[in-house]
């Protein structure tokens, strides 16, 4: 995640808040996104277990819930 900014337009940066475990699990990231008009900071979570979906959790300027699928 941190080489985001590298690649997609619309991230400005990102910070490691809380560092998870050799598998980045329960790392928690501030993302700064730059989306016109507005710049929004959002931080988040990702929650993984084996043959689980992963679960993403973001809280900031805006709060959302994602769950992926590996099928």
């Amino acid at each position: 995640m941190s080489r985001w900014p590298d690649w997609w337009p619309y991230v400005a940066k990102v910070e490691l808040l809380k560092v998870g475990d050799s598998d980045e699990i329960g790392s928690i990231r501030r993302i700064t996104w730059k989306t016109t008009p507005f710049h929004l900071s959002t931080s988040g979570t990702i929650e993984m277990q084996k043959y689980q979906p992963m679960e993403s959790r973001a809280f900031g300027d805006l709060e959302a819930r994602d769950l992926f699928f590996n099928d």
